[in-house]
Order: structure tokens, then C-alpha cells, then sequence
């Protein structure tokens, strides 16, 4: 029966953000620190992740790319990388009762339960065999890029609105003012609010912005 210990959890951050490390620098020895930098993790976090992805063939003892590290770096070479990855991670009789190819999270959980694994447990490693399995490295992009149209300014919250139609409210022409119809005003509003603000500030920013805008609208 193998140990507990021998199967890999590996989040699907760390696995995408070392394969991008990888594709830069294809020779790089990663040590605690330097990996607790780039993916931006305490170094105690680091030296687990080393571990694990040693126990899937990724690096070797020294903490460097395999051959097998290589192919899983190249878009062109990944899918024959897994097959080989699963072998190195995971027993026979495992890989025998599941279609690698279409893995079902909850009958590899249910077999890791049966392993002695708790729940909790069981289902985080059940993950990991299913991010492990899949052939398609497309999500590395996905995993590791910040959607531009979601972010502002560092350490900034950026709040879109609609435009809004606040209408201007028409005078009554009088004899010395020519009668003049007025459009409505369309206004686009983007604002910047400090990461660490609270709601009730945002709702006095918004409240102080209505009564200036309406205030200049009556004037």
C-alpha cells in the first residue's frame, strides 16, 4: 500500500506559474526563495511545492528542470509529457480504474478515501490528478495573466459606471433669454478608489459626486 505522502497536491497556480518560469528560463535551478518570489508565497509554502513537484517528476533533487520538465515546457510536447507525469506520480492499479483522458474528480476522491486520505484531503489530490491529467496547456495562459479590462492602478479599485443620461433641468425662457432646447448630457464616469477603502467611503464618494453634479446641473 503506498503512503499518504506520495501523492502530489499541487494548486493549479503553482503548476501553471513554474511551467511559465520554465518556458523562460528552461535551465534555472529554483530554490525556496527564488520560487517564493516569482509566485509570490512564503518560503515555508515554497519548499513544500519543491517537494511535490519533484514527486511528479518536474525537478530533480537538486531542484532542476528534468528532460521530462522539457517536453511538459514546450505547447508542442505537453500532451506526451503527461502520460509520463502520471507514471512517476501516481501507482498502477490507479491509473488502471480511470480514463486519463476524461478524469472524474469524485471516483478518483472516492479512491483516495478508500486509501485512508481524509476528506479534505482526498478531494485536494483529487485535483491535483485531474490539472495533472489534462493534455491541453492552454490554461497556463489563462491561470497566470490578469485580465487588463479588470485591473487599474496598482493598489487601486477601478469602478466602471454605465453612462449615465442626468438630464439638465430646462429654464423657463424668459423675455430676456432666448428659448434654447437643451439636450441631455451624457456623462462616463471612471473612478479610482484606493484598495483599502471601505464601503461606507465609497458610498460618501458617490454621495459627494451626486450632490456636485446636480448642484451644477440647478446652477
Amino acid at each position: 500500500m503506498n503512503e499518504k505522502v506520495t501523492y502530489p497536491q499541487i494548486p493549479s497556480t503553482v503548476w501553471w506559474g513554474v511551467r511559465k518560469i520554465l518556458i523562460n528560463k528552461p535551465s534555472v535551478q529554483l530554490t525556496e526563495k527564488t520560487l517564493a518570489f516569482q509566485l509570490n508565497v512564503q518560503e515555508a509554502a515554497a519548499k513544500v511545492y519543491l517537494r511535490e513537484l519533484q514527486k511528479v517528476g518536474i525537478l530533480s533533487e537538486e531542484n532542476r528542470p528534468t528532460p521530462l520538465a522539457n517536453e511538459w515546457r514546450l505547447d508542442n510536447s505537453y500532451s506526451n509529457a503527461i502520460p509520463k507525469i502520471l507514471e512517476t506520480a501516481y501507482p498502477s492499479d490507479l491509473l488502471d480504474v480511470i480514463d486519463v483522458n476524461e478524469v472524474d474528480r469524485e471516483t478518483v476522491k472516492d479512491w483516495f478515501l478508500l486509501e485512508g486520505l481524509g476528506a479534505g484531503s482526498a478531494g485536494n489530490k483529487a485535483a491535483t490528478l485531474v490539472l495533472l491529467a489534462s493534455s491541453e496547456p492552454s490554461e497556463a495562459t489563462s491561470s497566470t495573466k490578469t485580465p487588463a479590462s479588470k485591473t487599474g492602478v496598482k493598489g487601486e479599485k477601478t469602478i466602471t459606471h454605465k453612462p449615465s443620461n442626468i438630464k439638465k433641468k430646462q429654464k423657463v425662457p424668459s423675455n430676456k433669454e432666448p428659448s434654447q432646447n437643451l439636450m441631455p448630457l451624457n456623462i462616463n464616469l471612471q473612478i479610482h478608489i484606493s484598495a483599502d477603502s471601505t464601503n461606507e467611503q465609497i458610498d460618501k464618494i458617490f454621495q459627494s459626486m451626486k450632490e456636485h453634479l446636480y448642484s451644477s446641473n440647478e446652477n
